[in-house]
């Protein structure tokens, strides 16, 4: 989706025109909507979503313009709304519904709406041109404005291969991602004249100025002291259910992410069941390491997941597995390719190398949408906080010890700990970011750490649980949104993610804390509760988390001269001394050589590998090629 609104005069130009009609990703169709004489055309895409659900449409008697681009999960509920007979309501696209919605509603048509979708409506009586996209789902709005013109696209790569739009890099944006800083400038992007509109907002524009609004804050939400564990865990089934059931509507063979933990596994494991009511099958595609384990440290991690997904695909007949080890893909292969799509480095740039694979293996097999569970951790496994429960529950689950342990000792230790690194270590990001240490004095990456509230050593002390969960969750903001959207667009696909959708968050925020543990201390109990039965219990109750790329040593070593090269040749005007420590990034790497560097310390360093190819494209092209 993508449009041009010149904001005070002039027409739309035929540098406008072809910009507009440019493809991007998998061959699509473009149509237009508007007029260079009325001083904007607006664009619509035939992108991945379900075919029924993209349309234009500008037959307003009074000439106003709608487009839009999405699924629809409440369609029943608008048909009453709007008066419309479900017999007819039910075989519109979502595109016209969503534009029925628009013209009863208006700027309130957003709170109406769920589901993963975005849309653009122009008013000519205002002047106006009116964008929102949705409350926590796969979506993406980028927009350039200056005094002569609003430009908007749902792709930054399209948005950026505008002639006019400058391409000047932010350099607090490129040391905020290494140092694993997100949302100190919600808008902001790498960027300085592109910003963006984010879930949960609207926007509305005008010849002279323009104006963004939250619609949705689900941090007011507070929990029900009064709901029970079964009545919980029964709300959160139908919830999930609805929400996987959703996210099934598809014109084409649907496919899922599965690792081997409880998100995924629960995700699959529900879409199984419902498309075995159909008589379909579910493809699942699973990442596994290319090399042995057992020379490697991983801790306690468990690094090759592969028993415990095929004992959840072994739950329904009707379960495809793919295992893909991801072979043939090098991690730099990865890390540049995922650059090109995203137009951004990404701060998991290690796993940019399986998830590329497995894009390209559910699009090669003709699948259209693609599952995953990645908000999960926020929501339907969240683990609860052991220490913010009550004394009467800390003393039920862990006794008279616990309470001295949980309720005194752990917070003291946690906050004396907090406050002498953040006095004595001001400078401990070095531990996991190669920024060069001397642009405390320019770019200040401490103050950058302090003003996010994140703790310099990601030793978390929360006030309550639902700040553990909006932590993670990032509403109104989460980055992996727009990535999901913009990696399935690429490839053709569409990314669903039923473990964030807006009724299982809203849901969730309401569970009290002691309902997350059980009375033994047991964690992620509503889960457990809701999967209990339909998981097989290796999964249910395992102990060890699973590790991405557990492998990444050994698989990394082939790139290493390359890498080398990138790092020793790597400069940038962004800064007038050096951008990175590059001494002590090739001296990791000789570590790296002989297998002395472990998975985290390699994973840090491919992140900071990963700006400086990012920053290296941008010194020879004006936008993404």
């Amino acid at each position: 989706m993508r449009g041009i609104f010149k904001r005070r005069s002039g027409i739309v130009s035929p540098v406008d025109s072809d910009w507009l009609q440019t493809h991007t990703g998998s061959d699509r169709l473009i149509s237009l909507v508007g007029s260079p004489e009325k001083h904007i055309v607006l664009a619509t895409v035939g992108e991945t979503l379900t075919s029924d659900t993209l349309s234009l449409d500008q037959n307003y008697k009074d000439n106003s313009l709608f487009i839009a681009s999405g699924r629809l999960d409440n369609r029943d509920f608008l048909c009453k709304a709007l008066n419309i007979p479900l017999s007819l309501g039910r075989k519109m696209d979502d595109t016209a519904l969503m534009q029925a919605a628009y013209r009863m509603f208006g700027d309130d048509t957003p709170e109406q709406l769920l589901g993963d979708w975005i849309f653009a409506a122009y008013n000519p009586h205002r002047n106006e041109l009116f964008l929102a996209q949705n409350h926590h789902g796969y979506g993406a709005l980028y927009y350039y404005v200056d005094e002569e013109q609003y430009i908007f696209s749902s792709s930054l790569k399209h948005l950026l291969a505008h002639p006019k739009i400058p391409k000047e890099i932010d350099l607090k944006q490129v040391v905020a991602r290494d140092i694993i800083v997100f949302g100190l400038e919600p808008d902001a992007t790498f960027f300085k004249s592109v910003k963006l509109l984010n879930p949960a907002h609207t926007m509305r524009i005008g010849r002279t100025s323009h104006h963004k609004e939250r619609y949705w804050s689900p941090e007011t939400i507070t929990p029900d002291p009064n709901i029970t564990a079964d009545d919980a865990a029964e709300e959160m089934r139908q919830r999930f259910t609805e929400a996987v059931q959703a996210r099934l509507r598809s014109d084409g063979p649907v496919a899922s992410m599965l690792s081997g933990g409880l998100d995924s596994g629960s995700v699959v494991t529900m879409a199984a069941a419902l498309l075995k009511q159909e008589g379909e099958r579910l493809s699942t595609f699973s990442h596994i390491p290319a090399y042995n384990l057992s020379d490697l440290d991983i801790g306690s991690l468990t690094g090759n997941e592969r028993p415990n997904i095929e004992a959840t695909a072994g739950i329904h007949t009707n379960i495809t597995t793919h295992f893909l080890d991801s072979s043939h893909l090098t991690p730099l292969q990865g890390i540049r390719m995922l650059n090109d799509i995203l137009c951004e480095p990404v701060h998991a740039a290690h796993n940019a190398y399986w998830l590329i694979d497995i894009f390209q293996q559910a699009k090669h097999m003709g699948h259209r949408v693609l599952l995953s569970g990645e908000m999960g951790n926020a929501t339907i496994s969240f683990t609860g906080i052991p220490y913010q429960l009550g004394f009467r529950e800390t003393y039920l689950r862990y006794g008279l010890r616990g309470i001295v342990r949980k309720k005194l000792l752990q917070p003291l230790y946690r906050h004396t700990k907090g406050r002498w690194k953040q006095y004595t270590h001001p400078h401990a990001w070095q531990e996991y970011s190669y920024i060069n240490p001397m642009l405390e004095g320019e770019v200040h990456p401490s103050r950058l750490i302090r003003q996010s509230g994140r703790p310099i050593d990601f030793n978390y002390h929360f006030a309550s649980h639902t700040d553990a969960m909006l932590q993670t969750l990032m509403p109104g903001y989460n980055p992996r949104l727009r990535f999901g959207y913009e990696l399935g667009q690429h490839f053709g696909l569409e990314f669903r993610d039923p473990t964030g959708d807006k009724r299982i968050v809203e849901f969730m925020l309401r569970v009290p804390n002691r309902l997350f543990i059980n009375q033994k201390g047991g964690t992620k109990q509503m889960l457990k509760r809701m999967m209990q039965g339909r998981l097989p219990d290796r999964v249910l109750y395992q102990k060890s988390s699973g590790l991405q790329s557990a492998d990444i040593v050994k698989r990394i070593q082939p790139d290493l001269p390359e890498i080398e090269e990138i790092i020793r040749n790597f400069s940038t005007d962004l800064y007038e001394g050096e951008l990175f420590n590059r001494q002590r990034m090739l001296s990791d790497l000789q570590l790296l050589k002989i297998f002395k560097l472990n998975t985290g310390q390699t994973n840090h360093l491919l992140r900071s590998v990963g700006i400086m190819e990012f920053l290296n494209s941008y010194k020879w092209h004006t936008h993404c090629d």
